[in-house]
């Protein structure tokens, strides 16, 4: 079911949102209709910029139910409306566990010429949206975003702005739609899909699961040197597993990349920890399973690995 970012309304201090204000001077992009696909933290985000743009925005949850008020920090998304078909872009920003959901719920609204821009974490979506909406017209990306959703409903950016995209030999003319509706992004684009995704998931593997077992923010994660410690390890066997697997990290300097990275967010509790709290499934089969079944095919132990997602996915089980 879709929500209209349409019907928003904001709470202004010294007259207009300095997005707005942005976008009103230098904007000559034509209004877009587009979708947002699970309008949580980082797609609540992204629906909230486009909306600033004077885009038509429609959000989607995955399991079509209304979604009320989205509150992005100091602004309120609201409203009610059926996407018209063929849509200009859709943005599929789901937990990996909702891909095939998600899939079913926009297709109907995706025409020939529709750019889907999927920013999920993980690998194991990649198949899925190739099937179902081929290579020419899908960009992958992976979001460098922190930002976590209340309680009640608020989401609050706490930092970053990257945004990686992938070009393939196929996918100009949805890349181009891409870069311009991001345009208010830090983007950066690179040649391949596989080696964009296996480097965010070493990034998650290496950050996430520590985090949520230990129930630690990134600042604590980075700051501790005994965390720090193992998060190196892990990161190296996560990095070990990728490259053998034929897809190298983007980054040779990974390790102070997520350093960086947690300390420049020190409150932000990651998504996989926000889920465990929750009692929600978390994306472990999505983000640590890839690396056990490489490290399998590879015929050697992932000992930093696998004790974390058995333990996760024993803790799933008990809130499930």
């Amino acid at each position: 079911m879709a929500a209209s970012c349409r019907d928003q309304y904001f709470t202004l201090i010294d007259g207009y949102p300095r997005r707005i204000l942005k976008h009103l001077i230098f904007s000559t992009m034509p209004t877009m209709r587009i979708a947002v696909s699970g309008p949580g933290a980082i797609g609540g985000l992204i629906a909230a910029r486009l909306n600033d743009a004077g885009h038509d925005v429609s959000l989607f949850t995955r399991g079509a139910k209304r979604i009320g008020t989205l509150k992005v920090g100091r602004r309120r998304i609201k409203g009610w409306v059926r996407p018209s078909k063929n849509l200009d872009a859709v943005f599929l920003c789901v937990k990996a566990p909702a891909i095939n959901d998600a899939i079913k719920v926009i297709r109907p609204f995706v025409g020939p010429k529709t750019a889907v821009i999927s920013l999920l974490n993980g690998v194991t979506h990649l198949g899925p949206v190739r099937r179902a909406f081929g290579r020419s017209r899908t960009v992958f990306g992976s979001c460098y975003i922190a930002a976590m959703r209340s309680n009640s409903g608020t989401i609050h950016h706490s930092g970053g702005e990257y945004i990686l995209l992938a070009k393939s030999a196929t996918n100009k003319a949805a890349l181009k739609t891409s870069l311009s509706l991001l345009s208010d992004w830090k983007i950066k684009t690179v040649n391949s899909e596989e080696r964009l995704l296996w480097t965010k998931l070493v990034y998650n593997a290496a950050v996430n699961p520590l985090g949520a077992l230990l129930d630690r923010t990134n600042g604590e994660l980075a700051s501790d040197p005994a965390l720090r410690e193992l998060m190196r390890v892990i990161l190296k066997e996560a990095v070990s597993i990728s490259t053998q697997a034929g897809f190298r990290p983007l980054h040779k300097d990974l390790e102070e990349r997520i350093a960086r990275g947690c300390l420049a967010v020190p409150d932000q509790i990651n998504s996989m920890a926000q889920d465990l709290r929750a009692g929600r499934r978390t994306e472990a089969d999505a983000i640590l399973k890839p690396l056990l079944d490489a490290a399998k095919r590879q015929r050697r132990a992932a000992t930093a690995i696998e004790p974390l997602y058995r333990i996760i996915k024993h803790l799933e089980g008990q809130s499930a």
